[in-house]
């Protein structure tokens, strides 16, 4: 399926810089002297209502173990100034429901402000910190997430083995971008699109939790499978009725351009991809977060740093729409002057 990959942009409008720090990045800046000059290139921008650099679940996951942990969250509170992104399910809900309006004519459910964000990136910083300051409760390191971390990171080990297939396969990057891609739109409109099958998985996976002597949610186990199956159908169910125009035709939506430009859905099979057809590079636990990172900030920010790996795959894929810069976690003086321009700018 033909992809502009300017198309996958959706960032909300507004002047002030957004920037998504890798995990990498955000701890060196807090923690090495050597980031001190743009740690506070930031902090001066982020006082200047001129950037924001919006958190995620994932940097509190990926800081799990972290012992400068307090010093970290600190920086990344400051810069932040309490605006997130979504969790990845979230914003790729609410992108489909996005991607149904526009192809039946329909007004947007979601600004593209709430489609990706919990607070609005634009606030004005006086709104964020009332009096000058922001009060924000933190736990510590967030330990009661360790299980789930460790499930998401152990679940890339399992894919090595269709990484293996796609490559005794042959086939180029764009056959198996197709295949990642009609995956997504499987799992994401699976109850739309074959209720039959969909109905046959959710009663498999109703039986397994049955039949299991764990009844726990936690990650991983029968219950939570068959919880995130039935979620899934709930929001099938959601968008046939808030769209009843639809009927019969969720196939046609399946195959169609606004859905095949919604970043959350496209960015993830691209990106696997890359890697299935990259020969020598094997599964990684951090794969997965770092996917979702880079689908969240090369969709909506200006400025992103990622790790060595990933950034070669984004290059490489022209991965990087117009308007994003990408800069690896190592190449510190390019963003360094990245940011000081984006900053002059405005």
């Amino acid at each position: 399926m033909k992809l502009d990959v300017d198309r996958l942009r959706r960032r909300p409008p507004g002047p002030r810089v957004l920037m998504y720090l890798d995990q990498s990045t955000l701890s060196d800046l807090a923690l090495q002297d050597s980031r001190a000059q743009t740690r506070e290139l930031l902090l001066e921008g982020v006082k200047a209502d001129k950037v924001i650099c919006p958190g995620s679940v994932g940097h509190t996951d990926e800081t799990l173990d972290a012992r400068q942990w307090e010093t970290i969250q600190a920086l990344h509170e400051e810069l932040a100034m309490g605006v997130a992104f979504l969790d990845q399910s979230q914003i790729e809900e609410r992108e489909t429901w996005s991607a149904v309006a526009a192809f039946c004519g329909a007004p947007p459910y979601y600004s593209l402000v709430d489609e990706a964000f919990a607070g609005d990136p634009q606030t004005p910083r006086d709104e964020l910190f009332p009096g000058g300051m922001r009060v924000a409760a933190t736990l510590g390191p967030a330990l009661f997430r360790s299980g789930e971390v460790a499930h998401e990171k152990g679940k890339e080990a399992g894919l090595q083995q269709a990484y293996d297939a796609a490559r005794a396969l042959g086939r180029s990057y764009q056959e198996q971008a197709d295949a990642e891609y009609e995956a997504m739109v499987s799992w994401t409109l699976g109850p739309l699109v074959d209720p039959d099958g969909f109905a046959d998985r959710l009663a498999r996976k109703q039986a397994e939790m049955l039949a299991s002597s764990e009844w726990s949610p936690g990650p991983g186990t029968p219950t939570s499978q068959y919880l995130a199956a039935a979620q899934r159908g709930a929001f099938a169910e959601a968008l046939a009725e808030r769209y009843p125009l639809m009927a019969g035709r969720w196939r046609e939506f399946a195959v169609s351009d606004e859905l095949a430009h919604m970043p959350a859905i496209r960015f993830p099979a691209l990106f696997r991809a890359a890697i299935a057809v990259r020969r020598g590079r094997n599964a990684d636990a951090g794969d997965g977060y770092d996917i979702a990172h880079l689908t969240r900030g090369l969709s909506r920010c200006d400025i992103v740093t990622a790790d060595r790996a990933m950034t070669a795959i984004a290059r490489e894929r022209s991965l990087v729409p117009s308007g994003c810069a990408l800069f690896r976690t190592s190449e510190t003086g390019e963003f360094h002057a990245a940011v000081e321009a984006a900053i002059a700018a405005l």
